[in-house]
């Protein structure tokens, strides 16, 4: 069984962007969490107006990469425009970006369909 070194790409592509997802979620879901913590349970409703759609995405891109990056892309450019409307532009960065890059990298290096996984060795 003989690799392609197309195949190896996409592969850490694909490892990298999972990586930096779960090093983004980690450090907003500490966020949220700190966040309730301090204000209350009151504020929780409000994190999980965050949290939930974030964790939908992750779950989707782990299983889907395809379908997952685009969700990804599309919540990155909810939230720009949701935290430019709200007036916090220094949020988009650190929030929107990862996302929209690793929803990128998902949807141009996510793996083949059903059909043409079935003779390759990417899995």
């Amino acid at each position: 069984m003989i690799i392609s070194n197309q195949a190896v790409r996409h592969r850490v592509v694909r490892t990298a962007a999972r990586a930096i997802l779960i090093l983004w979620a980690g450090f907003w879901m500490w966020f949220v969490l700190v966040h309730v913590f301090a204000d209350g349970i009151s504020s929780l409703y409000h994190g999980s107006k965050i949290l939930v759609p974030m964790l939908t995405a992750i779950v989707t891109a782990w299983y889907w990469p395809r379908v997952g990056g685009v969700l990804l892309i599309a919540f990155g450019i909810a939230l720009v425009f949701y935290f430019n409307i709200k007036g916090f532009r220094f949020v988009i960065d650190p929030l929107a970006m990862p996302l929209m890059v690793c929803g990128l990298l998902l949807v141009l290096f996510g793996r083949k369909s059903l059909a043409n996984r079935v003779n390759s060795p990417d899995p």
